[in-house]
């Protein structure tokens, strides 16, 4: 069964999300949301919430552009579930 996250954003404003699992934590999950040119949101109970740790409205680095509904990667270390790899045209890690 499905049941909806809290802390993601609500409506249809954004158009994709890609999520990643943390290897050797599988209750750390992020999430990169299509929405102002790139946000990103972190859950540390298997996804059931999430928590914005990235504004892509009030940051000056925008990796997703305008492609987010297209370019939207996420890689999240197996050893070290902070360190992750984030893009769209650029890359962030």
């Amino acid at each position: 069964t499905w049941t909806l996250s809290t802390g993601m954003p609500a409506g249809s404003s954004f158009r994709r999300v890609e999520t990643a699992f943390a290897p050797g934590n599988g209750m750390v999950v992020y999430a990169s949301v299509d929405l102002d040119q790139g946000s990103i949101y972190k859950s540390t109970d298997g996804g059931q919430s999430f928590v914005e740790v990235y504004d892509g409205l009030t940051d000056t680095n925008n990796p997703l552009g305008n492609q987010g509904w297209y370019d939207n990667l996420l890689f999240v270390s197996p050893t070290n579930e902070n360190f992750v790899v984030w893009g769209g045209i650029d890359l962030f890690r």
